[in-house]
């Protein structure tokens, strides 16, 4: 057994509490670097902040790239009835036939949706979207995973609420599943983990019960505000069906929009909504492999089940999870993508400081998705299987993603000022002048880059209220330009500090639920 691996069983605490405190600890390093360099290594640092600067620019160009590109798939993929196309597919030109349903090309689909406090209108609007799949209904299966803690605040509301569901959507029959997950399990953190996981076990038993085959079931466990385009489930399917090692993949939409209630929010977290799903659609062209899950992903049960689901024993579920079956398939799995949207809601609440504060706790808890990074390093410091650019290539987007990308915006900023008023003779120097000038250049570069993101910023939008005139629609747009510089400093910046700060100082992570409306 390697060295390296025996120490990581061996010291596992330890170990796991050092890269606890690795990504907090290069986030204020390199945040207070300005002040370390200042007198001594001014100009090494400067030069290291115009190659920065460079790649920064580089990466700038790529995202560009990929947004016009799967814009344009997003466009051609909205307008296909995947119902037909998978039902004109050839059995000679499906890989692993044998893995499918024995009984149709149509894999059958488990659909789990933890509950965590919505209002019934809100899940019946979910309920409703995978109603409305252009999918053979027969094969949706949904499981609804109450939180036990909830339903003793008010049984009676709770109650209610399920019989509704039961009656609008009695036609579900026994496919409609409801669950209660029980509070105060042992070794369970509060959040979205536990409630997924119990949802998914109880459904397998249900399903085991019944003589039915796992392996033929894909599971998706969107949020409860969250609904499918009507084509959501068919493209996914087929993006599934033809695809190679299908078990070892995840599948998940490129175009991911904040839209349900796009309009009611204010103007600054629209902009925040939309500086989510452009990076997403991008990334999904032009670093697909490099795609962790997020949010809403799909996976064969079969292989939810033999990575034994997410990890109760912390809050956050989204991007922990992915290293399970990246552990399990020893570095073979990957994102397998499609252009079909889903459509969330924002955080909303009437009273415009408490939504801002909403949603500054919602990307806390987002900024606490660093804890994957210890459960991330123990992976590929204990699997021998992995290939070794495989790990150093996780390692470096995992750099690039908690630390470099999050403070960019700052050190571009701030950190030549900072050292020229410390060193006054760093003034005098030629790379003190060459990166104001690399600066402008690329500043130049990004504003004519606005125009093109902008327009596909433009065409994801849904429809304005009826009764919002064109003229507020123009103002309401242009004001969100100048606001994308302010989210840099605040929302995509503290925020994403705060939750390596704290993991770093050994502090646990408080679940909340955010508001939506």
């Amino acid at each position: 057994m390697p060295l390296i691996r025996r120490i990581s069983l061996k010291y596992q605490h330890s170990v796991t509490r050092f890269f606890e405190i690795l990504p907090g600890f290069f986030i204020w390093f390199l945040l207070t670097s300005p002040f370390w360099f200042a007198q001594r290594l001014s100009v090494v640092f400067g030069n290291l902040l115009i190659i920065f600067a460079v790649y920064w620019t580089y990466r700038a160009a790529i995202f560009l790239i990929g947004l016009i590109i799967g814009y344009r798939y997003h466009k051609k993929e909205i307008a296909i009835d995947w119902r037909k196309q998978i039902q004109a597919l050839q059995p000679s030109s499906i890989p692993d036939l044998d893995i499918l349903p024995s009984d149709s090309i149509f894999p059958k689909q488990l659909i789990v949706i933890p509950i965590g406090g919505a209002k019934y209108d809100i899940l019946k609007h979910t309920l409703d979207a995978i109603d409305a799949q252009n999918y053979p209904k027969e094969r949706i299966y949904v499981s609804l995973s109450f939180e036990e803690r909830l339903i003793e605040n008010d049984p009676e509301y709770f109650e209610t609420m399920k019989n509704m569901i039961r009656k609008d959507f009695a036609h579900f029959g026994e496919r409609l599943m409801i669950f209660d997950h029980p509070k105060d399990i042992p070794g369970e953190a509060i959040g979205a983990a536990a409630n997924r996981t119990w949802g998914n076990k109880q459904a397998i038993k249900t399903l085991e019960e019944k003589g039915e085959t796992i392996q033929d079931f894909i599971t998706t466990s969107p949020d409860e505000d969250i609904r499918f385009d009507k084509e959501y489930l068919g493209a996914m399917s087929y993006r599934y069906i033809v695809s190679e090692k299908r078990l070892q993949k995840f599948y998940q939409t490129a175009v991911y929009l904040f839209s349900n209630n796009y309009w009611k929010v204010p103007s600054l977290i629209r902009a925040w909504s939309m500086s989510l799903s452009l990076p997403v659609l991008s990334s999904s062209v032009t670093h697909l492999h490099d795609r962790e899950t997020w949010s809403c992903y799909s996976v064969n049960l079969q292989v939810m089940k033999d990575v034994n689901y997410w990890d109760t024993s912390i809050g956050i579920d989204d991007t922990p999870f992915f290293w399970r079956p990246f552990d399990h398939f020893n570095g073979d799995f990957h994102c397998e993508t499609f252009f079909v949207p889903l459509y969330a809601d924002a955080v909303y609440h009437p009273n415009a400081f408490t939504n801002y504060k909403a949603q500054y706790k919602q990307l806390v808890r987002w900024g606490w998705g660093v804890v994957a990074f210890p459960i991330a390093m123990n992976v590929l410091l204990q699997n021998e299987k992995i290939p070794f650019f495989v790990k150093l290539r996780k390692i470096f987007i995992m750099f690039e993603i908690i630390v470099l990308f999050k403070l960019a915006a700052i050190l571009f900023t701030f950190a030549i000022p900072i050292i020229g008023l410390l060193n006054p003779q760093f003034n005098s120097l030629q790379v003190s002048s060459l990166l104001p000038q690399t600066l402008s250049l690329i500043m130049t570069f990004l504003t004519i880059m606005i125009i093109p993101s902008a327009i596909v910023k433009l065409l994801l939008m849904p429809e304005p209220p009826s009764d919002w005139s064109k003229f507020k629609v123009a103002i309401s747009f242009l004001i969100e330009i100048p606001l994308q510089i302010l989210l840099l400093f605040t929302y995509a910046f503290l925020p994403f500090i705060d939750g390596p700060t704290r993991m770093m100082l050994g502090h646990n992570y408080d679940f909340v639920v955010t508001q939506k409306k």
